[in-house]
């Protein structure tokens, strides 16, 4: 399968670009950025033989089967509508658009074409998500009735250069970040949401966005989401550090992960089962099943992130924060 990538940032360096790689079947045969430097930097070191600076010559490549659009979320909607209507099948990254209305007409585009469209929701495929979802269909620990999913990091790394960019154009962590989160409730429960609120803090003063939200979310089961996210945890410190945890409460015991002693703990009834496990983004993962749905034509019976699994999430994300920022 050829695959075209457009954007050639961080995310592409770390996690696109070396998972296509790996994978029997998989070809980039193009990549695109408007960075000219970076773009012939990665096409050298990848050995990839087409390279452009404007993302419709990339479409017109005609033996190219898929696209993977990894640019700034506002440009999304146009380049993933051109895609589709140049017959390509897209796999796009998070936030799949900077709207919820641009977001449902790419959907429909996807229908209209009948071209695959995904989003790049990689916890789906991560092993500690998808051991803590076995043990909820399992019913482990009885009935979920509360999920706290917490993210507090530094936007260290390659997030940090582009930090101010992240604040202010990407919708700060709980929509750059926390839409993971969002998706995730909806996976491992099957359920829908209900409503979502959401606190705010500006630890750094010159944002519009806040660079802590704490988001409730109700589902339609009446259980309760707890979505943490921030980027301004130890930002200003030499040291950096992540608190990155998930714990849930049933009515039969409760299942934590904690990403520093990489323990997932299930406590049942009966005993409690540990096992230690690396957090990680499963890019691999989601190409083998982007791949296998792109052969069939379809996403039915898929654990892949649909455009429509992006909108419901991009919706969340937003209205937690606007009710994030109506509080300052």
């Amino acid at each position: 399968m050829k695959f075209g990538i457009i954007g050639c940032g961080a995310v592409t360096e770390y996690g696109h670009l070396p998972a296509l790689n790996s994978l029997d079947g998989a070809e980039v045969m193009a990549l695109c950025d408007i960075n000219r430097s970076r773009l012939e930097g990665l096409a050298g070191q990848y050995h990839v033989k087409n390279t452009f600076t404007g993302y419709k010559d990339l479409l017109g490549l005609e033996e190219l089967d898929t696209v993977v659009v990894a640019t700034r979320i506002e440009s999304h909607y146009p380049i993933v509508l051109d895609a589709l209507r140049a017959g390509k099948h897209v796999l796009c990254e998070k936030p799949i658009a900077d709207t919820v209305k641009k977001g449902w007409i790419m959907v429909e585009e996807s229908e209209k074409t009948n071209k695959v469209l995904a989003v790049n929701f990689e916890l789906r495929f991560g092993e500690v998500e998808r051991e803590i979802k076995r043990h909820l269909d399992a019913g482990s620990i009885g009935e979920p009735k509360v999920f706290r999913l917490s993210y507090v990091w530094s936007a260290h790394g390659a997030q940090a250069v582009r930090r101010d960019l992240f604040m202010k154009t990407g919708g700060g962590p709980i929509v750059n970040n926390g839409i993971h989160f969002f998706d995730m409730v909806r996976w491992i429960t099957g359920k829908e949401f209900k409503e979502v609120k959401a606190e705010g803090s500006w630890v750094e003063e010159n944002y519009d966005t806040p660079d802590y939200v704490l988001a409730t979310v109700r589902l339609d089961d009446n259980s309760l989401a707890i979505i943490e996210q921030s980027c301004a945890y130890t930002h200003t410190s030499k040291e950096k550090d992540v608190l990155l945890e998930y714990n849930i409460l049933g009515t039969d015991g409760s299942i934590s992960y904690n990403y520093n002693t990489k323990k997932l703990r299930v406590f049942t009834r009966d005993n409690t089962i540990e096992k230690e496990m690396d957090w990680g983004k499963n890019f691999s993962g989601v190409y083998k099943e982007f791949m296998r749905c792109v052969g069939k034509g379809n996403t039915d019976d898929s654990m892949l992130g649909t455009g429509e699994d992006g909108v419901i999430a991009l919706e969340a994300a937003l209205k937690a924060l606007e009710t994030a920022k109506k509080k300052r």
